[in-house]
């Protein structure tokens, strides 16, 4: 049965949190820094919109909190970060755009605008103190680079010059930024 799942890292059975409907697909699940709510995507194939749920970890019924990507926890699990602006969800800008919300899907708000993403890879992912984000920006020339974005002062500095793919980027608590790449 298709759905979101959980499962203890020590074996037994998966409990089943919530299905998903079989014309839509699930995709980036991050589970809140407390353990108390896991948020996904469910992608709706016939629109091409894909829709941002929040359900509690013991069950319940998910609470959609808005459109777009990539969804994820705030280290302090006060507001969940996403991307608008690819596949279904085209913005007025026409540009890729960073959002967040509460985990109750209010005080929705766009963070910023990449004005420089030229299509192709997206992902990013807090800083330990939440207050920046790695950041995936394609550039003309199909190959993107890993940008760091301060959320409070809108500055950024280009930390990858591979001129290479990027696919995904993971912050770790300890200042290293992981990511997947084609630059060997």
């Amino acid at each position: 049965k298709l759905g979101l799942y959980l499962r203890h890292s020590k074996g037994g059975d998966p409990r089943l949190i919530t299905p998903i409907t079989s014309a839509s697909y699930g995709s980036g699940a991050d589970v809140s820094p407390d353990g108390s709510l896991i948020t996904y995507t469910e992608g709706i194939i016939v629109s091409g919109t894909s829709i941002i749920y929040v359900v509690p970890t013991n069950g319940g019924a998910p609470q959609g909190i808005g459109t777009g990507f990539c969804a994820r926890f705030r280290p302090d699990g006060q507001r969940i970060g996403f991307i608008r602006g690819i596949l279904g969800h085209r913005e007025p800008s026409g540009k890729l755009e960073f959002w967040s919300s509460g985990t109750d899907g209010r005080d929705r708000r766009r963070e910023f605008i990449d004005t420089i993403h030229t299509g192709g890879s997206w992902s990013f992912s807090y800083s330990p103190d939440g207050k920046k984000i790695a950041w995936i920006r394609t550039f003309t020339g199909n190959y993107s680079e890993i940008v760091i974005h301060n959320l409070e002062t809108g500055q950024e500095s280009q930390v990858t010059f591979d001129r290479k793919s990027v696919d995904e980027v993971a912050w770790a608590g300890n200042n290293h930024i992981a990511y997947t790449s084609d630059r060997s």
